[in-house]
């Protein structure tokens, strides 16, 4: 995102010295045109973006023979997210800045949509089984017993015979 600034002339970036392990560190600063695109972003209208598109998609094209994958999909989505959820810490400590405020806000969100994500995966696998079992006894309906019926014309008068044959 910083990049994205920098390319549209919002941001400029300067490369300093530290101590840390690649020694140096690069830092961002806005331009003059910062605080009037900031402005025009804050008023603009803000779309929903899905958290995992490409596993929606996945779904809606999906046929039959593609449930074990969009089973095993679900599964490893589902373990990203636990793996997120498990690695952020429920306590949102009082913030004492606006940017602390910010971390914290953000933080909210993304658990929120976490866990509603790890809701929606539950729901699919059970919706996904539940249609693959009525699917299953749908193309394969239990047997049925027939009554025999007498045959007509040259072979029932033969299976008459045979009957009486065998008497």
């Amino acid at each position: 995102m910083l990049q994205q600034l920098e390319r549209a002339g919002l941001a400029s970036s300067e490369e300093i010295a530290c101590s840390g392990p690649t020694g140096r560190r690069i830092v961002y600063h806005p331009t003059y045109r910062a605080p009037s695109a900031l402005t025009e972003w804050m008023v603009a209208g803000a779309a929903a973006e899905p958290v995992r598109a490409e596993l929606q998609a996945k779904l809606a094209v999906a046929r039959g023979e593609d449930i074990p994958r969009l089973l095993a999909a679900l599964d490893c989505y589902e373990r990203e997210c636990q793996a997120l959820v498990s690695a952020s810490s429920e306590e949102f400590p009082r913030p004492r800045s606006w940017a602390a405020l910010a971390m914290v806000l953000t933080r909210a969100a993304t658990l929120t949509r976490l866990r509603a994500e790890l809701e929606w995966v539950v729901l699919a696998r059970r919706a996904i089984a539940e249609f693959a079992a009525s699917a299953k006894a749908a193309d394969c309906p239990a047997p049925r017993r027939v009554a025999a019926r007498p045959a007509r014309g040259a072979a029932g008068e033969q299976a008459r015979a045979l009957r009486a044959a065998r008497r």
